[in-house]
């Protein structure tokens, strides 16, 4: 139910950024951004399956590390950054339904501060 002008620019914002077009750029970018902060969430999940990222590749135990390890190590991490990232809050977007979605929540906060 749409009650005023907040509303239904929420409730336009929310259809807009549903459109798979615009999910697929978001992800994009929550995923990888910040930098500094991607970097530490991969090496966390990384470091989950004794792999580090080196110059010379993904290396676990002085070897390469099996490939199929790293890639549920980075897919881990991208699952991370959606929920978690910085710019989740800092652009008032939540993951949910498996969509990044306006926190409408959060926007009614801010009217009301």
């Amino acid at each position: 139910m749409v009650s005023g002008p907040q509303d239904e620019f929420l409730e336009m914002l929310k259809a807009e950024l549903s459109d798979p077009k615009y999910q697929e750029e978001l992800r994009m970018v929550i995923t990888q951004r910040p930098e500094n902060y991607r970097k530490k969430v991969e090496a966390q999940e990384l470091g989950m399956e004794n792999i580090m990222k080196t110059e010379e590749g993904y290396r676990q135990n002085n070897k390469p590390a099996p490939q199929g390890a790293v890639d549920a190590a980075l897919k881990r991490a991208d699952e991370r950054m959606l929920r978690e990232s910085p710019l989740l809050q800092e652009k008032n977007l939540k993951f949910s339904g498996g969509m990044l979605v306006p926190d409408i929540a959060k926007y009614k906060k801010m009217k009301a501060a």
